[in-house]
């Protein structure tokens, strides 16, 4: 499944390269020597991204590394390009439509709006690899009328899609670190795609997150990449980094229960067995789900939902897509019988390394006795 999944991105990827060069020769009409140049620099780069793969399974990590993040880097560029490309096309339509006649101004085959199409295509990456690296917190409060009064309260860390793997920068590692110690978390939770395929994990990422021990616990479910990976070695890498991971069941606490489920690439949905899973009478539920939309034998039977896999549409144009797929991008949702469920727009990047529009972050979560099960807003993130 992951081949041919990758298969279709990379035909897709190579048949806009073609247009790419086509584009190019088109425009500024090079020399033989010229051409050969812009095809080989095309062809370098197009194969960034599958020659990682194979240097990878040599275990040549370095040299895979900088293979992968070169052909990421150039995978958000042709994304972005493609964007603007069609925006100018659409310039286009609309001055021969304004003309009234079919000629009008070649914006396609102009060399300065070429160029300037490359700058801001340039500055747009920029801009999306300095937002993937700004790190933002939001901050909820639930009260739990199981939890007995007086109780301190629990502060839950939720992250989602780190997708360690061969992309991850080990400042941004350690940020995402520092900001989860600084927060003092009872319990860690975690809601799928922590590996990326590729994998590429170094030790000392997985040393570094078991050396975090809150007092209730890390916990784990799994997500569609950790599928994508493998899913005995995805797991090994969790649990090896100190979580737990929780398939298809509950775990019960003092006024509340975790329900960690499948992602349904893992396990499908239709197979989900619930007759079991009984939290004690009146405890709230959490429930830790990997898609933004929760399986339909789970309705009413959760009062916080915690998810992910969106990374809230992660650059803007695709955001248009993930809105159509999904009917949301990110944020706090209320259910149908009063609950509420909450989409994370994700720790890490997947394909180009960037953010636009939808800033990386961590949600804290606060429990706390009261008499009304009730969830809001103490600091929602930009």
């Amino acid at each position: 499944m992951g081949a041919i999944y990758f298969s279709l991105v990379m035909l897709v990827f190579s048949l806009y390269h073609v247009h790419l060069f086509l584009k190019i020769n088109n425009i500024f009409n090079p020399g033989a020597r010229s051409k050969w140049f812009v095809f080989s620099l095309l062809a370098l780069f197009w194969g960034g991204i599958p020659l990682s793969r194979t240097v990878s399974k040599l275990d040549w990590l370095l040299a895979g590394q900088l293979l992968f993040r070169t052909g990421s880097l150039w995978l958000g560029f042709i994304l972005l390009f493609f964007c603007v490309e069609i925006s100018i096309f659409g310039l286009e339509g609309v001055t021969k439509l304004w003309k009234r006649r079919g000629g009008g101004f070649c914006w396609q085959k102009n060399k300065k709006i070429f160029l300037i199409h490359v700058a801001l295509t340039l500055l747009a990456n920029l801009y999306g690899y300095y937002e993937a690296g700004r790190f933002t917190v939001s901050r909820l409060q639930m009260t739990v009328p199981a939890m007995p009064p007086g109780a301190a309260p629990l502060t839950i860390v939720h992250f989602s899609d780190a997708h360690y793997g061969n992309f991850v920068l080990q400042a941004r590692h350690e940020q995402l670190l520092r900001l989860i110690r600084h927060e003092k978390p009872d319990m860690i939770v975690e809601t799928g795609d922590f590996i990326d395929f590729g994998a590429g994990v170094r030790d000392s990422w997985v040393e570094d997150w078991r050396s975090i021990q809150p007092p209730l616990g890390k916990w784990a479910v799994l997500g569609n990449h950790e599928y994508l990976a493998g899913l005995s070695s995805s797991i090994t890498l969790i649990e090896q980094s100190g979580f737990r991971v929780l398939r298809n069941e509950m775990i019960p606490f003092e006024g509340f229960a975790l329900l960690g489920v499948d992602d349904p690439s893992v396990t499908p949905t239709r197979e989900l067995v619930i007759n079991h899973w009984r939290a004690k009478p009146g405890d709230s539920v959490l429930l830790l789900y990997h898609q933004p939309l929760w399986p339909a034998q789970l309705a009413g039977r959760f009062d916080l939902g915690l998810s992910g896999h969106t990374h809230g549409g992660q650059i803007l144009p695709l955001g248009v897509l993930v809105t159509l797929n999904y009917g949301v991008l990110s944020g706090l949702r209320q259910t149908p019988w009063g609950g509420n469920y909450y989409i994370s727009r994700g720790i890490g990047t997947w394909g180009p390394p960037i953010r636009i529009a939808s800033p990386p972050e961590i949600t804290v979560i606060t429990l706390r006795p009261g008499p009304e099960r009730s969830i809001r807003w103490l600091q929602q993130a930009p």
